[in-house]
């Protein structure tokens, strides 16, 4: 899919270690988002770094701080609100206020920002498959012995696949399905999976026919207050 050809239809949002497949491909997304602290700067910033300057990097304030100094572009600041009640601390401590749910991992929190923060109506996903066949990686561009140890259940996905997931990554596609079922489809947001595959229960579609349908419009007034006052 060429990033060109859809550029004045559609944003791309992307995980931390995502965004440096995406560059090399051609690609580069309008926000990038980091939540942990273990995020290697060297391996998934350092290399790619010189093209951030019209990236908005979303920040976890304790994320990794070698992206944050060595960042180009512009930096938003947020804190994860969860059961632990850990915004009680790390918001005095850091001034920043702008909370949002703890989503079980960076890749749902892609998900909260664009439906809650931002105002999109329509999300596509990619790369939220959550389990991993004989022919996968547990990573998508990198191998590692993950899936080997992290093997905790087999499951049929959405293609009739026999695959693999753990306890982590089941929770998180729980986490989501229940977020799209509780919170998305009651305030009239479309979330599909374009990958196909997976474990997570969202309607999919295909993404290059989705493109070619798909049409950009402004936010309200009525939308910009209710995102300003949430």
């Amino acid at each position: 899919v060429s990033q060109s050809r859809y550029k004045d239809k559609i944003e791309i949002m992307c995980v931390d270690k995502a965004m440096g497949e995406l560059i090399k491909n051609d690609i580069i997304p309008n926000y990038v988002v980091i939540a942990d602290a273990g995020i290697s700067y060297e391996k998934y910033l350092k290399p790619y770094e010189d093209k951030t300057a019209n990236i908005s990097l979303i920040s976890n304030i304790n994320s990794n701080i070698e992206w944050t100094y060595n960042w180009k572009g512009k930096i938003f600041f947020y804190v994860n609100k969860d059961n632990i009640k850990s915004e009680d601390i790390f918001c005095p401590l850091s001034g920043c206020k702008e909370v949002i749910p703890a989503a079980s991992n960076v890749g749902n929190a892609c998900v909260v920002f664009a439906s809650q923060m931002m105002g999109y109506d329509e999300i596509l996903l990619l790369g939220y498959d959550y389990c991993w066949g004989p022919e996968d990686k547990y990573y998508a561009f990198t191998e590692e012995d993950k899936r080997y140890w992290m093997n905790h259940m087999t499951l049929v996905d959405n293609l009739g696949r026999l695959v693999c997931t753990s306890q982590n990554l089941h929770f998180s596609a729980r986490w989501l399905s229940d977020f799209y079922v509780g919170v998305c489809t009651q305030h009239g947001i479309k979330v599909f999976d374009c990958s196909g595959k997976g474990i997570a229960q969202s309607p999919r579609k295909n993404l290059e026919k989705t493109l070619e349908k798909i049409s950009k419009r402004s936010l309200s007034e009525q939308e910009k207050q209710l995102i300003f006052n949430a």
